[in-house]
């Protein structure tokens, strides 16, 4: 969780209100998105440290209010400065708690409400994701392939070694690896982009509660993913610079993916479960039997399972990611430019 006095890394002004959960300033993060420098300045290296001003290397005092530079800085306020400060607040105060004509009792401040508590973590119980057709009996050596693989991906995911699993299980996976390669490309440069642009900039200090509400009403069926992937393209230039490779754009999504599914389960103590051939032939749905809860909010109500195709190239792991990209790209296009 970020602190109370976070600053900006790029310009060095406070992070205020939802900036401290971006990381970034809202400014330095719309520069970054439409290439143009910040427009907070960045303060300078010397500094009085009672008023702020600009200072040469060596001076003793302020120039500008004539503070002393060498130890701590004395203070700016002086007593004759008190007098109206405390009339100011007599007044406020008199204005706020005297009781007014008509009135029998003056209104009482009300605490504030107390702050959610996170939920303790919980055994998770595993649910196989629905499939489109009835499952049917795995073979004895499909089914013991299919546990060693699992046990092998779970592994890497426990070492957050997510750079071999994606090597291994997923760009293998040349049709999906390429639509995801597509779909990012057309959303960071292409047909999508002047939507995507609107939708991280024009719209980014809205509520992230109103965002998913019309993505939703757009027709966006996982509108609360889509906003934290938004998020995450306009945070991490390694995912949408146009000038990157495509497939390391798409290596940075997937990354960011699987960390978000692992992230919160005890994984190094996960276990395959039930597993059924399900969907098309050569496709294999594993439960996990696995412990904790996901950090990641958008990604709670989905089921523990991995999806496995028996693929030419070997065995690989199936995200739907591709097909989110793409119904996301799809719904940036018809994106109108926000005028609110």
């Amino acid at each position: 969780m970020a602190t109370e006095e976070a600053n900006c890394p790029s310009c060095g002004q406070p992070l205020l209100g939802r900036e401290r959960f971006e990381g970034k300033c809202a400014a330095c993060r719309e520069a970054e998105i439409l290439g143009k420098p910040p427009d907070k300045p960045v303060a300078p290296a010397n500094a009085c440290p009672s008023c702020g001003a600009g200072v040469a290397d060596g001076s003793e005092t302020c120039p500008q209010c004539g503070a002393t530079l060498r130890g701590r800085a004395p203070s700016r306020l002086r007593p004759w400065m008190l007098a109206p400060l405390v009339a100011i607040a007599a007044a406020l105060a008199a204005a706020v708690f005297w009781p007014r004509e008509g009135s029998e009792q003056p209104r009482q401040a009300q605490e504030p409400p107390p702050l959610p508590q996170p939920e303790p973590a919980r055994p998770t119980e595993a649910k196989p994701l629905p499939s489109p057709t009835a499952p049917r009996p795995v073979p004895t050596d499909q089914f013991l392939r299919v546990e060693q693989e699992t046990g092998a991906l779970l592994e890497l995911a426990a070492r957050a070694d997510y750079e071999r699993a994606i090597n291994d299980y997923f760009q293998p996976d040349e049709a999906d690896f390429g639509r995801l390669e597509r779909a990012l490309d057309d959303i960071v440069g292409g047909q999508a982009a002047r939507g995507f642009a609107d939708w991280t900039t024009r719209r980014i200090r809205r509520d992230e509660a109103d965002l998913i509400r019309e993505l939703r009403e757009r027709g966006d069926p996982r509108p609360a993913f889509s906003v934290a992937l938004l998020a995450h393209l306009a945070r991490e230039p390694g995912a949408s610079e146009a000038a990157r490779r495509s497939e390391d754009r798409a290596r940075d999504v997937l990354r960011w993916h699987l960390a978000s599914l692992f992230d919160g389960l005890e994984v190094a103590d996960a276990k395959p479960g039930a597993i059924q051939e399900a969907g098309p032939p050569g496709q294999f749905l594993v439960a996990l039997r696995c412990r904790g809860q996901r950090k990641a909010a958008w990604l709670r109500d989905e089921p523990l399972a991995l999806r496995w195709a028996k693929l030419p190239v070997g065995w690989v792991v199936k995200t739907g990611l591709a097909d989110r990209l793409e119904r996301l790209r799809d719904l940036l296009k018809a994106t109108e430019p926000s005028t609110r």
